[in-house]
Parts: C-alpha cells; structure tokens; sequence
C-alpha cells in the first residue's frame, strides 16, 4: 500500500498478508530484496506495538516515518541504517486518516489526523530526539469539523506558502502557512460549485 525512498533504498510496506511490515531493498538496488546480514543488503522490520495498525503511508522525517490508523512510528538508527541496526519506535498516536494523503511542507509533514477533522504538522525535533505532531487546526476547528473533513491536501509554494485543503463537502479550505513567521492562518473559499481534487502547478516567470 505505501512506498518511498529512503537513503538509496526502495521502501514498502502493508501488504494483504503482513500489513505492519515494512521491506528495505539493498542500497543501490531497487528490485533487490534478498535479505541478508550484511549492512548494505535488503532487511525488514515489523511493530509489535499495542498501538500498531496498518501503515498507510510511508514518508522520511529523520528516518523512516510510518503512518498507522493508529499512531506514527519511526524506523531509525543511531549511525548507517542496516540490518543489525534498524530499529522501530512509536512516538506520537493520533493516527491517520486513511484515504487523505500526507503533503509534505518544508521540513513538516501535514496529515489528517485518524477522523478526518484535525490537521497536524509531523516533524523530528532533535532537542526531543524524536517526533512531534503539534496540531495546525486547532485555531479554525469548524471549518474541518463543519464540512465533513479533510478529502485531500496539496502545497502551493509560490507566490505565497499556501496550503490548500478539499473538504468532503465540496468546499475548499486554505492556510497561509510560514513557520519562519510564525504565521498560520485560515480560510474557506467557495467557488460556486463542489471542488473534487485540487493540485498545485509550478509555472516558469512571466507565464500566464
């Protein structure tokens, strides 16, 4: 279901039959599996955390970074990431929402939390040696809560860091978001009809 690239390795996890596993191919080698000892070759790992649930998405924030239904783990290690070294923690658990995929903005990762309502912003802290999930809604609750919930999520960069949200309803959410700033505000837009999918398209100077 999920995948990503992570130092040179091709990721994957939950499949029908082992939905908490996750596969690292070989450094160098996507279609290598063989899993070995040795540090450059293919391992895998799995969560036996109480909290564990199937990994729906997958993403890197100073590691590996599995998203549950019910909590966020990460897959680390104190020095080169290899099969001896590997190691899988849970460090938040709010879980995500199933079928809302993560966009990432600057070194955050942005989610739905597990609901559909509540929008979080996931980054490693290093003074805290692990994950933070502070939530971003928090100051506009009703706009999620009030049209059924987040459908899908995508960045704007420029001209303005802009994040812009589909809500069940059809509306169309947004946030002005500059962490530098420390700005994060919110707005919804109506556009006269219901919004299906929104994407942002980089365009070269000058273009209309």
């Amino acid at each position: 279901r999920a995948v990503v690239f992570f130092k040179q390795r091709l990721v994957f996890a939950n499949t029908k039959t082992s939905p908490n596993q996750l596969w690292f191919s070989a450094i160098g080698s996507d279609a290598d599996f063989l899993e070995s000892s040795d540090d450059a070759d293919a391992f895998s790992i799995a969560s036996s955390s109480a909290q564990s649930d199937n990994i729906l998405h997958l993403a890197q924030r100073g590691g590996v970074v599995a998203l549950t239904g019910g909590s966020e783990f990460l897959i680390s290690s104190s020095g080169a990431l290899t099969p001896a070294s590997a190691q899988i923690e849970q460090h938040t658990s709010y879980g995500v929402q199933k079928d809302v995929r993560p966009c990432m903005v600057g070194n955050e990762l942005l989610f739905a939390q597990r609901g559909g309502e509540r929008l979080r912003a996931l980054s490693f802290r290093y003074e805290e040696d692990g994950l933070v999930s502070p939530e971003l809604s928090a100051i506009a609750p009703h706009i999620p809560s009030e049209h059924g919930g987040f459908k899908e999520i995508a960045y704007q960069q420029t001209p303005d860091s802009t994040v812009w949200m589909v809500l069940n309803d059809g509306k169309v959410g947004s946030i002005t978001l500059n962490r530098d700033q420390e700005m994060n505000a919110w707005a919804l837009h109506d556009f006269g009809g219901k919004a299906i999918s929104v994407c942002a398209l980089p365009t070269t100077s000058g273009a209309d």
